[in-house]
């Protein structure tokens, strides 16, 4: 029986550092197969919880950064989120 992925958005607001010092974070991101929507935006499929993906996330960010993990049903953007469909 095949599952199909849920559509996740991953977005932070790094607070301790400049974001270029979080390459980490976008690594990380980047292996879960996320790509880059917005500035401080992510999008991916997955089979885990947005509970377990925002622990597997919560190591690359320091004490006072953001961190939000969304499962999205649907969605809907101007100028921008297209890339999504090819996530």
């Amino acid at each position: 029986m095949h599952f199909r992925k849920s559509l996740f958005l991953v977005a932070y607001d790094l607070r301790g550092k400049p974001e270029e010092q979080y390459q980490e974070l976008s690594s990380k991101l980047k292996s879960l197969g996320a790509i880059h929507v917005q500035e401080s935006v992510w999008a991916l499929r997955s089979n885990r919880s947005a509970l377990l993906l925002r622990r597997m996330l919560s190591g690359y960010i320091e004490k006072g950064d953001r961190l939000l993990v969304a499962r999205i049903h649907g969605w809907s953007s101007k100028n921008g989120l297209t890339k999504i469909r090819n996530v």
